[in-house]
C-alpha cells in the first residue's frame, strides 16, 4: 500500500514539474535567447515480487534544452 502511495506521490511531482516547465516555455515565447525545455521521463526499476512484476513510478530524467540553430 505504501509503495503504491510513493509512486503515486513520484508521478504527481513529475507532471507538475512538466505543468512548470510548461509555463516557463509560455511566459518566454518571445525572447529568442530563451531556450524551450521539456522534462525527460524515464521509468524506474523493475524487480520480481510476489504474484508477478513490480515497477517502480514514473520519475523525471532531466531537462532537454532546444536552442535555435541559428544561435547556436
Amino acid at each position: 500500500m505504501i509503495g503504491e502511495i510513493i509512486k503515486s506521490t513520484d508521478a504527481l511531482r513529475y507532471h507538475a514539474k512538466t505543468a512548470e516547465i510548461a509555463g516557463q516555455n509560455l511566459a518566454h515565447v518571445n525572447d529568442e535567447s530563451y531556450a524551450r525545455q521539456r522534462v525527460l521521463s524515464r521509468e524506474g526499476l523493475m524487480s520480481k515480487a510476489q504474484g508477478g512484476l513490480n515497477t517502480s513510478s514514473l520519475e523525471g530524467g532531466g531537462l532537454d534544452h532546444a536552442r535555435n540553430e541559428l544561435l547556436g
